[in-house]
């Protein structure tokens, strides 16, 4: 009986043994997040006012807890061997680079350029804590959930205007292409085409930046999940891309 009760407690001990240090390693990173959350409270706080009152970015607050949900499926992968790290010691050295550059920048960077370089060094602060809570194996294995995360960065306005350009470009484009196989007479100027009766414009609205933004992030746990080439990863995304333009061409016809 004394035998028996003493492999009984050991075993649970064994159990309880690495439970106890997940634990641990979960509570060490919650802290890391919230004092660093503290100290870049201000960006956090604007991040969170940009994503409510802006529909371009009305995706950002919730990166982080899709970035979550993506860790939880992942977790027998991610979290079958923590360690502590001092890895993280790397992305730490980025985020203080990154912070300090914004402040010395000061009034030289617009607004929106130091909202971003911000959030980046608060994203880069909370990898470092994952990394330096969970070690190197656990980083390696949620690289895809870690780089997810840097989707709350948000675009700063001169390249989010690039990316609408490009994008009503492209639906002006597709758009001729359709007047012409349906052979409706059309005189285009830019993106404003002259037809016998009415004007079109292929306006800033009309570039489905929003729309683009949200498949884009729909589809990459799914090109993560289901295809394992580069390739056929970037052959998926330009797809998307195309069909996109191609939907809003379709939308831009009277």
């Amino acid at each position: 009986m004394k035998i028996e009760e003493i492999a009984i407690v050991t075993e649970s001990g064994a159990l309880d043994e690495p439970r106890n240090s997940l634990l641990k390693r979960w509570l060490l990173l919650g802290v890391w997040i919230v004092v660093s959350s503290l100290l870049f409270a201000k960006p956090l706080i604007a991040l969170v006012r940009l994503s409510l009152t802006n529909d371009n970015a009305s995706h950002l607050i919730l990166i982080p807890f899709l970035t979550a949900g993506l860790l939880f499926v992942e977790r027998r992968t991610i979290f079958n061997n923590p360690s502590f790290s001092v890895g993280g010691g790397i992305f730490l050295f980025l985020a203080v680079i990154i912070a300090i550059s914004v402040r010395l920048a000061g009034d030289a960077m617009t607004p929106d350029l130091r909202l971003t370089g911000d959030i980046l060094a608060v994203i880069l602060l909370w990898i470092a804590g994952f990394a330096f809570s969970f070690g190197k194996d656990a980083v390696k294995s949620a690289y895809f959930s870690l780089l997810f995360l840097f989707l709350t960065v948000p675009l700063p306005n001169f390249l989010l205007e690039r990316i609408i350009s490009w994008l009503q470009s492209g639906s002006a484009e597709i758009t001729e292409v359709l007047f012409n196989l349906t052979g409706v007479p059309v005189l285009r100027e830019g993106l404003v085409f002259h037809l016998p009766r009415v004007n079109i414009e292929v306006a800033r609205e009309c570039s489905g930046i929003r729309s683009t933004i949200a498949l884009f992030i729909l589809t990459l746990p799914v090109a993560h999940y289901r295809l394992h080439s580069l390739w056929r990863k970037l052959f998926f995304w330009a797809c998307v891309f195309l069909m996109m333009i191609l939907k809003t061409g379709f939308v831009s016809l009277p």
